[in-house]
């Protein structure tokens, strides 16, 4: 990999430090590439829903020394003067994923595999699916299209499962969401998939489920809730309760993908979803 000064020319020749948000692949990668490179990185070892007020003294310390602090992931970050947000989540979901964002703005360049990573924190299996399409002559001239096929498999298998291992999804976590599936419900005509269980590790259900629901809500035995599906619901569902998550590359978009989140469960949440199911897709 090909390594630069640290300093960012863009910023007058001030050096970025950059912080690094909620534990997933997508950081993991971020945090090794810059460190391999000779990039300044704090890591607080935070998990999803990480704030900028998390690293409140860090980024006074930068400032102090007159350096530049480069949030990743970190929400409210865009209203704290002097450091650069970047974030490909809720509001800004239309930008690349972070680690594109930050591989441009530290000069390095992204491999395939970053790519891959990529394009699973912006659009899950489907982005990870067309990424490797588009490179599907140049690998089926090499290995023919039998090999193309499990080769495209097991790279998303491969992404997926180290995507789950980071963000600390145990065996056990594994064991309970396939117990949970095996109980889930079928609502508004098959159109919305119910699967109830005790952790809020999602990723163990809607991986094992990918592709064979429209709609799906996780609710957890922790008061969390997450949505993958309808990109329009998704976005309402933002607007509607406070203080949770959204993202994906289908974000706000009829027809389209995108995932949902809330760490408390208000309790009309899935009434919510159903009613708008039945008023969008339901009725004649």
């Amino acid at each position: 990999m090909e390594k630069i000064n640290p300093e960012n020319p863009n910023s007058d020749k001030k050096k970025d430090v950059y912080l690094i948000g909620g534990s997933d692949l997508e950081m993991h990668q971020i945090k090794k590439k810059l460190t391999r490179s000779g990039h300044e990185v704090i890591d607080k070892n935070l998990k999803w829903g990480a704030k900028a007020d998390d690293y409140k003294k860090e980024i006074e310390q930068i400032l102090r020394e007159e350096k530049i602090p480069v949030a990743i992931e970190l929400s409210g970050a865009d209203r704290v003067t002097g450091v650069v947000d970047i974030d490909h989540h809720g509001d800004k979901s239309s930008k690349p994923a972070s680690i594109s964002q930050v591989m441009e703005r530290a000069g390095l360049k992204m491999s395939f595999i970053d790519d891959l990573i990529a394009a699973n924190d912006s659009a899950y299996i489907p982005g990870m699916e067309a990424k490797i399409e588009e490179r599907r002559k140049n690998f089926e001239a090499r290995i023919g299209s039998e090999k193309f096929e499990k080769m495209k498999q097991r790279l998303i298998a491969f992404v997926r499962a180290k995507d789950r291992q980071i963000q600390g999804i145990t065996e056990e976590h594994e064991k309970q969401a396939e117990e949970a599936i095996s109980h889930l419900e079928n609502a508004c005509d098959g159109f919305l998939t119910v699967v109830r269980m005790p952790h809020s590790k999602t990723a163990t259900v809607a991986d094992r489920l990918y592709g064979k629901y429209k709609n799906l809500i996780i609710i957890s035995d922790d008061n969390e809730i997450n949505f993958y599906g309808e990109g329009k619901l998704c976005q309402d569902l933002q607007k509607k309760f406070e203080g949770s998550w959204s993202g994906g590359s289908g974000l706000g978009k009829n027809g389209e993908n995108a995932y949902w989140g809330i760490s408390s469960n208000s309790g009309d949440i899935l009434e919510f979803v159903k009613q708008y199911i039945e008023d969008n897709f339901l009725k004649v």
